[in-house]
């Protein structure tokens, strides 16, 4: 689905990311983890083309796209919810949906009533301003206007940041169910008890560099690699 081969971004003159390789397969969920500051959200925003001072390979669907823009890699069918979440304060929960849907123009499964069905807070709060909602039920919200938008792969940036236990957990099952309808989730986090619960293979950076990747029961069978990588 995604391949990244010898990706290097820059801020100004500052090296981020260097030789960064990953790949997100088809109908997997692939976690990104690692301490603040490592380079998760910049190689999500490198996908999505929010980036454009960059070297490397990104390939969606066997298309290169590290020279397009976000509207076009939107278009090509990958969804962001970016860790401010990226939602309209001022309209309604289901005028968020609906814009993304009609702005999106992809057909599939996924419309307002599907997002309903897979968080049915937000059907209770449809019509309350996207601004006044708790951490939680905006993060629901950024991720249902994602998916109305039917893309193939959606990139998550931190998920769980500033939720309670109770809401990961719930929070967690509506990932593998949207993995279930077929869509392939790339997502950054810390929370490593979260990651070994959804994902399927993990990488996991420092300082811009990829320092290991497994499949979630490697990580799980490997303490001394969370405890070195991932433990504050």
């Amino acid at each position: 689905m995604l391949e990244i081969k010898k990706l290097n971004a820059y801020y100004g003159k500052s090296h981020i990311l260097w030789d960064v390789d990953l790949k997100a397969e088809q109908n997997m969920i692939t976690a990104l983890v690692g301490r603040n500051g490592m380079g998760k959200t910049t190689t999500l925003k490198c996908i999505m083309g929010l980036i454009s001072n960059k070297t490397g390979e990104i390939v969606f669907k066997g298309e290169p796209i590290e020279k397009r823009p976000p509207y076009e890699i939107a278009k090509l069918g990958v969804g962001y919810v970016p860790d401010d979440l990226g939602i309209f304060p001022t309209l309604t929960v289901e005028e968020n949906i609906l814009i993304a849907s009609y702005l999106s123009k992809r057909e599939g499964v996924w419309d307002l009533e599907s997002v309903y069905m897979l968080f049915p807070k937000l059907k209770q709060l449809r019509n309350s301003r996207g601004g006044h909602l708790s951490g939680g039920e905006k993060k629901m919200l950024s991720i249902g206007r994602a998916l109305a938008a039917n893309p193939d792969l959606i990139l998550i940036d931190e998920p769980t940041e500033g939720l309670a236990p109770l809401i990961v957990q719930t929070l967690a099952e509506s990932l593998k169910r949207i993995k279930e309808g077929g869509i392939t989730i790339l997502l950054t986090d810390q929370n490593i008890n979260f990651v070994k619960s959804v994902s399927d293979f993990v990488y996991i950076i420092e300082e811009g560099r990829i320092k290991h990747r497994g499949t979630v029961e490697e990580i799980k069978q490997s303490p001394e690699i969370i405890l070195k990588y991932l433990t504050v």
